[in-house]
């Protein structure tokens, strides 16, 4: 049969004594440029100077239940709307300094507060600082924002789509989303039908930037933040943040990645330094196997050529990823289709493998006895 060359094949290099490294997985196919985490918050943090002893800020509280947080400075009362004093302790977690994140400050617990906006005042009399931020978190409120850059890694002048999921509820007109990203630049995202956006008015803002760094490999961090009111007319604020990795690469994938007989030929394009090209096999979500090599180019070209594992007879795709061991950024990733061995028996195949790995054992004592007689340890396994 076909896949019986193409094991010979696989074999015969492994007997060249080729630096290569293969193996089998079990798990989902990954996809390129990777999955990029959603990020879900129920918080916002406003800006407050310290005048004459008092922090002053107004902002909009959509639950009943907030927690309000001074951060830095203890409060000696809390006042909303000038009125109503607030049940107010001090707290000190030095650990929150390990995240750049003040280690003392004032936590507020909002009972049955009106929704709408408000003004609290901090007075601080002894305090040590000349601003603050007031984080509030409103865990029961319906308005949750999820924000993602996509995709996870990307290549100077890739595009990042960035989304920003308020929920059906919220009034697209009267709602504002912004990202700020390296160096201050403000992008706005919209919820308008256009290009990037899919659908108008469904509460998801996008915008999209074109990935940039002068550096070979760093990770870009996006801060979104939204301001706006429900379709009640219920007013909120929300901030979070995401994050992509940005690869200057240094060589790329020069032409196509083709297959030949059984291996796949990955043309890199002429460079200095070290390298990792790295195959994942594959059918639709499941993995299957994977082989990797190291390359090393001192300013020249190179095919890289990558014998297809056994295990993966059956994949009909492949992912390629041509790494950077030195900064570990990706440089290059492509997907390929490749050829399906139908005539493959997998299941039997990785049976086999399993029965190699492992020797049969007898399922009882009497069966041993059986199969060994009275004294099986002087007996071999078969």
């Amino acid at each position: 049969m076909k896949f019986m060359k193409i094991l010979a094949i696989v074999l015969f290099c492994s007997f060249l004594g080729f630096s290569l490294e293969s193996g089998v997985l079990n798990g989902k196919m990954p996809v390129v440029k990777g999955k990029a985490p959603v990020h879900t918050t129920k918080y916002f943090v406003v800006h407050g100077d310290i005048v004459n002893g008092k922090v002053v800020v107004n902002a909009p509280i959509s639950s009943k239940n907030p927690i309000i947080v001074l951060l830095g400075e203890k409060a000696d009362s809390v006042y909303m709307d000038s009125v109503y004093k607030l049940m107010a302790r001090g707290f000190h977690t030095p650990e929150l300094e390990n995240m750049e994140v003040p280690g003392m400050g004032t936590r507020v617990d909002g009972k049955n507060l009106t929704t709408g906006y408000h003004t609290f005042v901090f007075n601080v009399k002894s305090a040590k600082r000349s601003a603050v931020d007031v984080v509030i978190s409103e865990p029961d409120s319906p308005i949750a924002l999820k924000v993602v850059a996509e995709p996870l890694s990307v290549r100077v002048g890739d595009t990042v789509t960035i989304k920003a999921d308020l929920g059906d509820n919220v009034s697209s007109i009267k709602t504002m989303v912004k990202a700020v990203i390296k160096g201050g630049e403000i992008v706005y995202l919209k919820d308008d039908g256009e290009y990037p956006d899919e659908v108008k008015g469904d509460g998801i803002f996008t915008a999209s930037i074109i990935a940039d760094t002068d550096e070979p490999f760093k990770p870009e961090m996006v801060k979104v933040e939204a301001i706006g009111v429900t379709k009640d007319g219920t007013p909120f604020m929300r901030d979070a943040t995401a994050s992509f990795m940005v690869t200057n690469p240094t060589t790329f994938i020069d032409g196509g990645v083709v297959e030949q007989g059984g291996s796949i030929v990955v043309p890199l394009a002429a460079a200095q330094g070290k390298y990792r090209v790295e195959i994942i096999f594959g059918n639709e979500d499941r993995a299957l196997a994977y082989v990797r090599d190291d390359v090393e180019l001192n300013g020249n070209s190179k095919n890289v050529v990558l014998p297809r594992p056994v295990e993966a007879f059956a994949a009909n795709r492949a992912i390629v990823r041509v790494l950077n061991m030195e900064t570990l950024g990706v440089e290059a990733e492509e997907e390929i289709f490749v050829h399906q061995f139908k005539d493959f028996d997998e299941d039997r195949f990785l049976l086999k493998q399993k029965r190699m790995q492992k020797p049969i054992l007898p399922k009882s004592k009497i069966d041993a006895a059986k199969k060994y007689g009275d004294n099986p340890s002087n007996s071999e396994i078969k």
